[in-house]
């Protein structure tokens, strides 16, 4: 069995240099200085070993890991319950400011709020002077982050004496997924937990066939009404028309300056659009909507926004999938825009309306069936791309300040130097800058690498690889032209096209400073399955694995029957737009929220919820409750 490491440092360290002292449990200590958030909480470091699995003890290097807590709500010490967020691949004030669940929940259950930062993140990242500087980004090493320090500080007694209590961990999306696996693996410290789109399910040896399954639930969410909740039987036209907009650029683009121009004019391009450019022009538009997809909360909201780029001020409005096809512009509406042939075998006719323009799809290749015959034609055909082009404009122009576009991800939501500070990022003037007084070229390379975060090691070191987009345009969805030769319909078909693996490109190590596996990596993910068991979750408990449907990510999710693919997947109706399913009788439990975006449950809870959400919620609570309660029966 392996044995956690012994700490330098049993107990928290003040963040500002103060000299280490013992407290009790919840005794706050001077914070360090906080984010811009109006929230009260303290923030605090503690020592952890970066090898948690190293033997001899005691031989590991260390870091200082950021923790805050909110001891508000704690009237008693003795028998508090711990809500503990399971920091993942962000800062960890971004989790503070928006995990409202937990501070709505804290009252109720006389809690202490934890969050805990992710190692390699925000303040939480170890010296850069270290061999092997990124070998420790794993998600198991952040597992033992966070019961060591439950078990050695949270639970911690004076030097001799522990006292367990019940702790609920929360996260969402890959901290959804350390909370699953924290209760899985840890189901001494855990009690339960709220793994919020959490996507344990989106590996290869999963579902293989799930490749394209993320376009998928976009297509149907992007085909419900604004808002989503609404009855409403109006014909929605919005995912045919973007569909048939991708083979149009491309046939513009091909008819000399005169179509490259119309293109740079239609979409306001800040310069002119060369021919080989067609194509980053279709991976432009496409873009947006996975994002938009993710952010489908009830209400104006900068969270996915600000997990991208860190800037405040790009705030998406409310429902913004279905707000950019029906309120942002008319792309749901009839455009005159028809198909005919086979949709779901990639070949088919599209005629734009009254121009005159017909094109044949078959696969990945256009044929020109029909031609406008008058300039007046070419630009009604065109008329489609402005629409296209407004519904876009909800990403690409969030703060409504652009006059021209430039074919790049958000260019008016860069990094903010002063906001990355704030949070603990690290801009590339000020890494420039620290990395010049640094000893060593090993020093600066881990350094740059560092500043990346944890989410690119942690791939390479495990071999992440959920594939629920690695393909899109095969039929099913709203992308054109496919990813992949016809007849790919399995992650092997994907493997075959692809060749030499694009890991050994991101998880390059050409000088051996990080620490990277030297191995050909394992595609299929095994190492995931061996560790947290893959489909094999029956014997586990006191889970509740809550999803979205609007959110791209539930194709990955954990279900008894998958709501993303089966129409008749409903087997408990709570109310409508909620359901759930027993995994086994010990509460293994999926959740379902047909307008749930990216782990919308665990927001702050808000006036415009539908029922259905905020149904959600009092059910985890309920569970939690119960969890709560058989933990102090059995003490």
């Amino acid at each position: 069995m392996m044995r956690l490491f012994k700490l330098v440092t049993i107990f928290g360290v003040c963040c500002k240099g103060d000299a280490t002292k013992r407290r009790k449990p919840f005794e706050r200590i001077r914070p360090i200085s906080q984010a811009s958030a109006p929230l009260n909480y303290s923030c605090f470091f503690f020592e952890q070993p970066l090898n948690h699995f190293s033997l001899p003890r005691n031989k590991s290097p260390t870091y200082r890991q950021k923790y805050c807590i909110i001891d508000d709500y704690v009237v008693n010490a003795t028998n508090a319950t711990i809500l503990f967020y399971t920091g993942n691949e962000s800062p960890v004030e971004q989790y503070i400011n928006n995990t409202g669940l937990m501070w709505e929940l804290a009252e109720d259950f006389n809690a202490l709020i934890v969050f805990m930062e992710h190692r390699y993140e925000g303040e939480s990242i170890p010296s850069p002077n270290i061999t092997d500087c990124m070998a420790y980004s794993s998600s198991v090493q952040a597992l033992a982050d966070y019961a060591n320090f439950i078990e050695r500080h949270l639970f911690r007694l004076g030097t001799d004496t522990v006292v367990a209590r019940p702790v609920i961990a929360f996260g969402g999306s890959y901290g959804g997924m350390l909370t699953a696996w924290m209760r899985m693996k840890y189901p001494n410290i855990i009690t339960g937990g709220i793994a919020a789109s959490a996507p344990i399910w989106g590996f290869p040896l999963n579902f293989p066939n799930k490749i394209d399954a993320a376009f998928q639930v976009i297509k149907k969410a992007m085909d419900k009404p604004y808002p989503p909740t609404d009855d409403s039987e109006e014909e929605n036209y919005c995912s045919t028309n973007l569909l048939a907009s991708f083979p149009l650029i491309q046939y513009l683009a091909s008819e000399g300056a005169t179509g490259r121009s119309m293109l740079t004019e239609v979409f306001h391009l800040c310069s002119p659009l060369q021919e080989k450019d067609a194509s980053d022009l279709i991976s432009w538009v496409q873009t947006p909507w996975f994002d938009l997809a993710e952010g489908s909360f009830p209400y104006p909201s900068s969270y996915i926004p600000f997990a991208l780029t860190h800037n405040e001020n790009a705030k998406l409005p409310a429902w913004p999938l279905q707000s950019a096809c029906w309120v942002q512009s008319r792309l749901a509406k009839d455009l005159g825009v028809t198909f005919s042939g086979d949709v779901s075998d990639v070949k088919y006719n599209v005629t734009y309306g009254e121009s005159g323009l017909v094109l044949g799809i078959d696969w990945d290749k256009i044929s020109v069936i029909g031609a406008p015959e008058t300039p007046e034609q070419m630009y009604d055909a065109a008329s489609l791309l402005e629409e296209v082009r407004d519904a876009v404009a909800i990403w690409y122009n969030i703060t409504n300040d652009l006059l021209c576009y430039d074919l790049v991800p958000a260019p008016n939501m860069g990094h903010n130097d002063a906001v990355d500070n704030v949070y603990g990022l690290r801009s590339m003037t000020a890494l420039s800058a620290v990395s010049r007084h640094l000893a060593s070229d090993a020093e600066r390379a881990c350094h740059e690498q560092m500043s990346k975060g944890s989410w690119e090691a942690l791939c390479c070191n495990e071999e992440m690889n959920l594939i629920i987009t690695d393909a899109g345009g095969l039929g099913r969805d709203f992308q054109w032209p496919p990813s992949h030769p016809r007849g790919t319909t399995s992650y092997s078909d994907v493997l075959n096209n692809r060749g030499d693996d694009l890991a050994e490109t991101v998880c390059s190590d050409p000088h051996g400073y990080f620490g990277f596996p030297e191995e050909p990596p394992d595609s299929w993910s095994t190492t995931y399955d061996i560790i947290y068991g893959g489909l094999r979750i029956q014997s586990h408990s006191n889970i509740i694995f809550s999803n979205g449907l609007l959110d791209p990510w539930s194709a990955a999710g954990v279900y008894v029957a998958d709501p993303t693919t089966d129409a008749d997947h409903i087997l408990d109706v709570i109310v409508p737009g909620l359901s759930l399913q027993k995994i086994n009788d010990r509460d293994l439990v999926a959740l379902i929220m047909d307008y749930g975006g990216h782990h919308t449950d665990l927001m702050f809870s808000s006036p415009l919820d539908p029922p259905s959400i905020s149904k959600a919620r009092e059910i985890e609570k309920e569970y939690i409750s119960k969890w709560v309660e058989q933990f102090w029966s059995k003490s």
